[in-house]
């Protein structure tokens, strides 16, 4: 028989918002709400611009060709925190998808076709690290 543990909440015993899990083999551990991503926008740059997945995520902001703006629900403590980007190719083209500038709760990304210019993709992303304010 299988065990099946349903919750609605974890919490550290030793400090609250704190549980250290244990690797695979190794033995070795790492902080649970470190290694989680805190935010996750996935969104069509092409045409009037739509989120097609997210987690805290308020909004999407079309400013320009290639550059969009992603608002968090909740911010972030601070600014320095590590953000993941999607590259994409299609074909011999392939595009460049990276900060542009970062707040606490704001995420500008670029989206550069190589050797051309500024450029809407259809199949943008980013994932947000660090701690929540």
């Amino acid at each position: 028989m299988t065990s099946k543990l349903q919750v609605d909440n974890l919490e550290g015993r030793t400090t609250k918002g704190s549980i250290t899990v244990t690797g695979e083999s190794n033995g070795a551990s790492t902080n649970l709400q470190q290694g989680l991503a805190k935010a996750l926008c996935v969104y069509n740059g092409q045409g009037t611009a739509a989120i097609t997945d997210s987690f805290n995520i308020a909004s999407l902001t079309d400013n320009a060709s290639g550059k969009h703006t992603s608002t968090l629900t909740n911010s972030m403590v601070e600014t320095t925190t590590p953000i993941s980007t999607s590259y994409a190719t299609n074909g011999s083209n392939n595009y460049n998808i990276a900060t542009e500038s970062v707040t606490a709760s704001t995420v500008q990304l670029r989206t550069v076709q190589w050797g051309v210019d500024y450029y809407d993709d259809p199949r943008c992303s980013f994932s947000r690290f660090g701690d929540l304010a």
